[in-house]
């Protein structure tokens, strides 16, 4: 697996990067049909759908926007755009 994604802002985790537990899919636990119960249970923006697990147990997440880009949702809960689609994303994936 390759759990890094580079960034060009720092993370409150590292100064290049965040890391990322798994890609979420359907049906498993937890899984994309749980999007909504993480947002309010972590106070994610409800800007889409969150699709990535971390490390950090849910003090930070990725998600997929309504335009379709992936961002990356730190502690302080502002979307940083990580990649203009899910595709570039996994691309990025090292």
């Amino acid at each position: 697996m390759r759990p890094r994604c580079p960034t060009n802002f720092e993370t409150s985790w590292a100064p290049d990067h965040f890391e990322i537990s798994a890609i979420l899919g359907i049906g498993g636990s937890p899984g994309l049909e749980n999007s909504a119960y993480m947002i309010a249970e972590w106070e994610y923006p409800d800007i889409g759908l969150v699709i990535c697990s971390t490390p950090s147990g849910g003090h930070d997440t990725v998600m997929l926007d309504r335009s379709g880009a992936v961002v990356y949702i730190d502690e302080d809960r502002v979307p940083r755009q990580a990649a203009r689609s899910i595709e570039e994303f996994v691309a990025m994936l090292y």
